[in-house]
C-alpha cells in the first residue's frame, strides 16, 4: 500500500459463511419488491431483514464476517465496518445503513445494508463503457474520474448495489482491525 490512494473493496466469498434472507411474509416482501428501486435515493421506510447462514457454506468455527457474504445483491455490513466507516466518511459520502440481523448456530448479531442514497457521477464514460441501451456499465473495472471523488471516502458507482471504494486510510484501518470477508484491489483512477 501506499502508492495507490483508493481501493474498490470485494466480498472473499472463499471465507466465512454466506447469509440468505429469511423466508419473507406474502404480505411483508419490501426489500424483495422495493429496495431495488432506491439505487441512488433514501430508503423513506425500512423493516428489519434477518439472513441465517447457510450450514453448508460454512467452512471453519466462524462463519460471521464483518463483510458478510450474501446471496442477495446488496452490502451487507458488522457493527465494526459500520462503525469505521462512519468515523471515516467524509461530509460529500452520502451513506444511509439500513437494519439487518444474521444468525448462525443459535445466534443473531446485527448488521446493516450500507445504501448510498445519492448517485454522484464519477466515472469516465468511455473507459467505464457506458451502454446507453441498458444504461448501465459494461466494464468489468470502473476507471473513476480524481477531480469527481476528491471529496469522497466512502462511494460506489451509479446504479451499482455491490460497488464499493474506500480510500486507502481506511483499508489500513480495516488491516489493523483484522477484519475479515473482504478482500480489495486497488481502484482505476485518472
Amino acid at each position: 500500500m501506499g502508492k495507490h490512494e483508493f481501493y474498490n473493496i470485494f466480498r472473499d466469498t472463499d471465507s466465512g459463511g454466506h447469509a440468505e434472507e429469511s423466508p419473507i411474509q406474502e404480505s411483508d416482501r419490501y426489500f424483495d419488491n422495493r429496495y431495488h428501486q432506491f439505487w441512488g435515493k433514501p430508503v423513506p421506510y425500512w423493516k428489519t431483514i434477518h439472513c441465517s447462514i447457510l450450514e453448508d457454506s460454512v467452512d471453519g468455527e466462524e462463519a460471521f464476517e464483518d463483510y458478510q457474504a450474501v446471496l442477495h445483491g446488496f452490502r451487507l455490513c458488522s457493527q465494526r465496518m459500520k462503525d469505521i466507516f462512519e468515523e471515516h466518511k467524509s461530509p460529500d459520502d452520502k451513506i444511509q445503513w439500513l437494519d439487518a440481523t444474521v444468525t448462525w448456530n443459535g445466534e443473531t448479531r446485527p448488521y446493516y445494508l450500507l445504501h448510498f442514497y445519492e448517485d454522484i457521477d464519477i466515472l469516465d464514460p468511455v473507459l467505464s463503457k457506458w451502454n446507453p441501451e441498458t444504461k448501465k456499465y459494461d466494464a468489468l473495472h470502473m476507471v473513476y474520474v480524481r477531480e469527481k471523488i476528491v471529496n469522497h471516502n466512502i462511494f460506489s458507482y451509479p446504479g451499482s448495489i455491490v460497488g464499493l471504494t474506500v480510500r486507502e486510510f481506511i483499508v489500513k484501518e480495516i488491516k489493523r482491525q483484522k477484519m475479515t470477508g473482504m478482500t480489495w484491489e486497488p481502484a482505476i483512477v485518472r
